[in-house]
């Protein structure tokens, strides 16, 4: 891999870090990651309940849809967010 190349991989990546219900979740992912799949590695990863729907939210606005990119969103650096479980209805 050229310095180029390492340089533009480490600039492709995101830190998150991400208030749970469980408690708070700190993750390095590439920008090209789906909202989705960033759900779904916090929620295996806090223990969380994966028939609840859960949204993370950037400045108070819902990341949707979560099939979009981080990119997609200007997700650059570190950035905080909230992860919120929409609830099964019960």
């Amino acid at each position: 891999m050229s310095q180029d190349t390492a340089a533009k991989a480490k600039n492709d990546d995101v830190t998150l870090e991400i208030a749970t219900p469980n408690g708070s979740f700190k993750g390095v992912f590439e920008n090209s990651n789906s909202v989705a799949a960033v759900i779904a590695v916090v929620v295996a990863d806090k223990g969380l309940d994966k028939k609840d729907t859960f949204e993370l939210i950037y400045q108070g606005s819902a990341l949707l849809p979560d099939t979009n990119t981080l990119k997609s969103f200007g997700l650059h650096g570190t950035k905080k967010l909230t992860l919120v479980a929409q609830g099964t209805g019960v």
